[in-house]
């Protein structure tokens, strides 16, 4: 094991810590952090790495968090994650954060209230580690990852589907050289083990560990997926490997057919997380949008006017930086909630001829949160056209 990746391999661990001092560097110069700490795969040393003729070909990110009392930062960590993701060649994510996340067990901007734990607060506390200041990660306080609430896995899953429509391209039936949608196809299958684990209770921080416990659970807990479930084992097993030690070798079929394997057991998953975990059952799809916005609206998040407030504001915030539409904002909905209804939709809609009532559905959802074009009378395009809108609102109000 290297120091940031699986592999033993100097150059490696020599070029990130490279790489490491000049975002330090390049941070300190601009503003006095309290903490910066490298988290995500890099942190866990698990980052994913090919070495490839003498060069290092990376398919994880840098994820950077910098802790500091003062928000007003984050225009400087914006154009910062653009520098060294361009001087680097790695792509950079530096975010502001709350010197006390741990305490008030919250990442987020706004310190109301305590929150449930979440995937990304017990990852930040056991896979990161200081690059520079004071180490409040290792010394604050105990999270049981059993206390992580489901819904965080859940909204992991959404996540990564609305971020796969980006490489869901009806023209990609070839090989992809660049191995990037491998990676993200990877990312997606990977994410739905990690939603179960949450559900049956075993997770962990590390993409090791997590592929030893599913291996065992997936033994006894996978009847639900009834013929699919020695396929899903062993994706997992192949997405675990690929994560640690990237070789081109473990995906041999085309994008479109990669996708086309994985999608149902995604659709299986969520189906099963949504009835057992969230207490949504649904026969179909465009009656699980109707039901999820139901269930949101009911939460106290979505009740309490001192919580909603500020979220609404940040929703106004976020709309007008992108340039985009203020429709939503005396919405009983927020628009994140609204993109998660229909990402399930335009999903399972990738390949085969997608089902007209599915689309129909995001299409109704989509049209609260901007202007649409007139449908496309071919199903596919509509497909396309829907699938590109909605990761431009994914990426307004979710990302």
């Amino acid at each position: 094991m290297g120091n940031y990746t699986a592999l033993e391999d100097p150059l490696i661990d020599q070029t990130i810590e490279n790489h490491m001092r000049c975002i330090v560097e390049s941070i300190v110069a601009r503003m006095p952090p309290q903490t910066i700490a490298l988290r995500g795969s890099f942190g866990r040393g698990e980052g994913s790495v090919i070495p490839r003729n003498g060069s290092l070909y990376f398919l994880s990110d840098y994820e950077i968090d910098v802790a500091t009392p003062s928000p007003f930062y984050r225009s400087v960590f914006s154009a910062l994650s653009k520098e060294m993701t361009e001087q680097l060649g790695v792509q950079t994510g530096i975010r502001w954060m709350r010197p006390d996340c741990l305490v008030k067990d919250r990442i987020g901007p706004f310190p109301i209230k305590r929150e449930a734990i979440t995937i990304s607060l017990y990852e930040f506390r056991y896979g990161s580690r200081v690059l520079f200041g004071d180490d409040f990660i290792s010394n604050g306080p105990v999270i049981d990852p059993r206390h992580i609430r489901l819904e965080s896995g859940f909204q992991l899953l959404l996540n990564r589907m609305a971020e796969s429509l980006s490489y869901m391209s009806l023209e990609d039936d070839y090989q992809d050289k660049s191995l990037v949608t491998y990676h993200w196809i990877n990312k997606t299958i990977l994410a739905c083990a990690e939603a179960l684990l949450l559900l049956w209770e075993s997770y962990h921080f590390s993409y090791r560990e997590r592929g030893v416990r599913f291996a065992e659970l997936a033994q006894t807990r996978l009847g639900f997926m009834q013929s699919q479930a020695a396929l899903f084992a062993e994706l997992i097993k192949r997405a675990t490997e690929w994560k640690l030690l990237p070789a081109a070798h473990l995906y041999m079929d085309t994008v479109r057919n990669s996708w086309e394997q994985i999608i149902p057991i995604c659709g299986a998953v969520f189906k099963h997380l949504s009835e057992q975990g969230l207490s949504i059952p649904f026969d179909d799809y465009p009656e699980f949008a109707q039901l999820y916005l139901q269930k949101t609206a009911g939460s106290a998040g979505f009740r309490s006017t001192v919580l909603r407030l500020p979220k609404k504001m940040l929703e106004a915030y976020r709309a007008i930086g992108a340039h985009g539409s203020m429709r939503n904002l005396s919405s009983r909905y927020f628009a994140s909630q609204i993109v998660y209804s229909a990402v399930p939709l335009l999903f399972l809609c990738y390949g085969a001829e997608p089902q007209v009532e599915y689309l129909h559905e995001a299409r109704a959802q989509l049209a609260k949160l901007g202007e649409l074009d007139q449908p496309r009378e071919n199903v596919s395009e509509e497909w396309d056209y829907l699938r590109k809108k909605l990761f431009v609102f994914w990426k307004m109000y979710c990302y």
